[in-house]
């Protein structure tokens, strides 16, 4: 079982490397509205990894939890770091349209919830699990607009 140390590593770790793609996309895209939601999703990305790590910071500042955090940050680095789940194999130049894009970015978030609810079943700190589902409906949010802006370009 991961420990929460873990868990809130792994959720900083995965809204970085959303950011990066959705920024990555952002310079590959000559679609100004698609730019526009682009944008504001890397920032959400970036927004949801600071309050991660602010959680990270709450957590018991003794002697074990640095030991568990150097563990954590070593699990991190090797399994999580650079991975983008359903974003992973995509290659954004051969996507032929934005709706393409969309879609594969919509997979993503739901991906991302998909995880973050099963993070809450190892969580027991129900202010950490109310975070969380803040996080969660944020996430939610983002699907909402993309299939939105996805509904406006069929």
């Amino acid at each position: 079982m991961f420990s929460i140390t873990e868990i809130i590593a792994i959720a900083v770790q995965l809204e970085i490397n959303g950011e990066k793609t959705y920024r990555k996309a952002l310079e590959a895209s000559e679609d100004t509205g698609l730019n526009d939601l682009l944008q504001w999703m890397a920032d959400e990305e970036r927004a949801h990894a600071e309050q991660f790590s602010q959680l990270q910071e709450k957590i018991a500042d003794d002697e074990e939890s640095h030991r568990v955090q150097k563990m954590s940050d070593s699990l991190v680095d090797t399994f999580i770091k650079g991975q983008t789940f359903s974003l992973e194999e995509v290659n954004f130049s051969d996507l032929r349209d934005s709706g393409e894009l969309i879609e594969t970015f919509i997979e993503f978030e739901k991906d991302t919830i998909l995880f973050y609810d099963m993070l809450k079943s190892f969580i027991l700190d129900e202010k950490i699990i109310q975070q969380l589902d803040g996080i969660i409906k944020e996430e939610e949010i983002h699907v909402q607009k993309l299939q939105e802006l996805l509904l406006k370009n069929v």
